[in-house]
């Protein structure tokens, strides 16, 4: 079983995410993944956005938020092969995956695996103490002003020159453009789970994607960059997007 992380004494933690796959949808992620052929790009492109930054024959500590089940991990692990990682989840679900997954790396002490929420485990971080945060479709599930908190805690944690990769769900400013990767989307997504016969679980997945949609959530790419900028990061910019999905990269 991972530790699990407590808030140091009167901190105050922000306001906490709507979800945490504690359910059919985190006992079969893997079937959304199949359903995004982009998937392993997109995957790939957080782990390959760190390497780009932080160079590949230095040593340095990755904090992967939201882990999941290991398939952004995995990629982190492989593409960044002299980091060590520490990889939080809040749901236990998810993380009972992770760790038969990646069970070969957390042997070696290449990874650990943490049960906790995201912002609990900022907060308990000393200030300038993390090399690199990386996450991948996380910060979507938060309401604006818990994303916002979130972000200014991923900033203070980070040493200057530090790097922050979010891979996620960034609305594009045109509606119509939006519009039509959203129902392309959700199209695959539906094919993909009525082939497989779970209807139960095309229905909270549709019920996950509108919810993305609503005006408290909804997360446009450049907002999203200005906000980082806003917080401190002197260097933001997009470096892949495919749909509804971009790949932002931050630098303290």
């Amino acid at each position: 079983m991972g530790r699990k992380l407590k808030n140091p004494e009167g901190a105050t933690p922000c306001p906490q995410p709507r979800r945490n796959f504690n359910s059919k949808l985190g006992e079969e992620y893997m079937l959304f993944s199949r359903a995004l052929p982009y998937f392993p790009e997109f995957q790939q492109m957080v782990g390959k956005s760190i390497r780009a930054k932080m160079g590949a024959n230095k040593v340095f500590l990755i904090l992967e938020i939201g882990c999941g089940p290991g398939t952004t991990t995995i990629d982190l692990l492989r593409l960044n092969r002299k980091a060590r990682i520490i990889g939080i989840d809040i749901s236990e679900v998810m993380l009972t995956q992770a760790r038969g997954f990646l069970s070969g790396y957390i042997e070696r002490g290449r990874l650990e695996l943490i049960h906790a929420d995201a912002t609990e485990c900022l907060l308990s971080l000393p200030s300038e103490s993390v090399d690199s945060i990386a996450s991948a479709w996380v910060l979507h599930n938060f309401t604006q002003d818990a994303r916002r908190e979130l972000q200014a805690e991923i900033f203070r944690v980070l040493r200057k020159g530090g790097v922050f990769v979010n891979g996620d769900k960034y609305a594009e400013e045109d509606p119509l453009l939006h519009k039509k990767a959203y129902e392309r989307v959700l199209g695959m997504m539906r094919s993909t789970f009525i082939k497989e016969g779970k209807y139960d679980l095309c229905k909270e997945w549709d019920e996950h994607m509108e919810e993305d949609e609503k005006p408290e959530r909804k997360m446009f790419e450049s907002i999203s960059i200005q906000q980082l900028k806003e917080i401190g990061f002197h260097e933001v910019e997009k470096v892949w997007r495919h749909l509804t999905d971009a790949v932002l990269i931050a630098i303290k």
